[in-house]
């Protein structure tokens, strides 16, 4: 549909029967060649789940090609994710099968990918129900939000907010109830504001968030530990009570997690 060839990493983690696969949750992580090369992180996601953090599910990460590719599928681009749904999806699905519940299934991203991540789950509540946004770019389009922060005092402009926020205060989005992880650094000045308003709008409008400042700024390090715990959070009660850690001394856990590499056009 977009007519681009890009990577995706196909991770599974844990050990379920396989008449269970398909109930496996989803997690879609955008920017993907971060979390799969750049910053890895399956042994964590193994050992999470190792550790009755996490249940065992199925990740996409995918790679969003280059920045200028980036810069045109990520921020509220509908044609991207109907791609990634019709396209995508299904193909993945005949390597790791999961669930295709809202209720089971994460989109994760950071900066444009947390605004991508956030606008999937107001648009398309029925099939991405759980948003995990890090330091999401809710100043789009209105760059010029930077500028006059600059110009401001403690460069913090209270009160800003993008178009996403916008729509959602003018109830153009689809109905539908979200669980969201939301996070933002300490330190990255007008991004806090945009993000407090943005966690406002989505309180004001009866979605489930889960909202906090990291001391921090716009790094990907900072951004690690978070995604991590915002799967913990969104999934928690997918993680069965029964499902405790195994021990150091105690035999061996879960199977270490399976990846594959898929080369795709969405």
């Amino acid at each position: 549909m977009l007519g681009k060839a890009r990577r995706v990493w196909i991770y599974h983690t844990g050990s379920v029967p396989a008449g269970q696969w398909a109930e496996r949750p989803l997690a879609i992580l955008l920017d993907g060649q971060h979390w799969a090369q750049r910053l890895p992180v399956f042994s964590a996601l193994d050992e999470d789940t190792r550790r009755g953090r996490l249940p065992p599910a199925v990740y996409l990460l995918v790679d969003s090609i280059d920045g200028r590719n980036r810069e045109e599928d990520l921020p509220c681009n509908a044609d991207f994710w109907l791609a990634l749904q019709a396209e995508l999806l299904p193909q993945a699905a005949l390597i790791a099968p999961f669930s295709d519940r809202a209720d089971r299934t994460v989109v994760a991203g950071q900066s444009y990918g947390g605004l991508a991540a956030m606008f999937a789950g107001l648009q398309w509540p029925e099939r991405f129900g759980c948003v995990l946004s890090q330091s999401g770019s809710f100043w789009w389009p209105h760059v010029e939000l930077h500028e006059r922060a600059r110009a401001a005092s403690a460069r913090r402009l209270p009160g800003s907010k993008g178009r996403l926020t916008e729509r959602l205060e003018a109830g153009e989005m689809p109905p539908g109830r979200l669980r969201v992880y939301q996070e933002v650094g300490s330190r990255e000045e007008v991004m806090v504001d945009v993000n407090d308003s943005h966690r406002a709008a989505l309180e004001r409008a009866g979605h489930d968030v889960h909202y906090r400042v990291f001391e921090g700024g716009h790094d990907w390090l900072c951004w690690r530990g978070g995604l991590l715990q915002g799967l913990g959070c969104l999934w928690r009660p997918w993680v069965a009570p029964k499902n405790k850690p195994e021990s150091s001394e105690g035999g061996p856990g879960p199977p270490a997690g399976r990846l594959a590499l898929l080369e795709c056009s969405p």
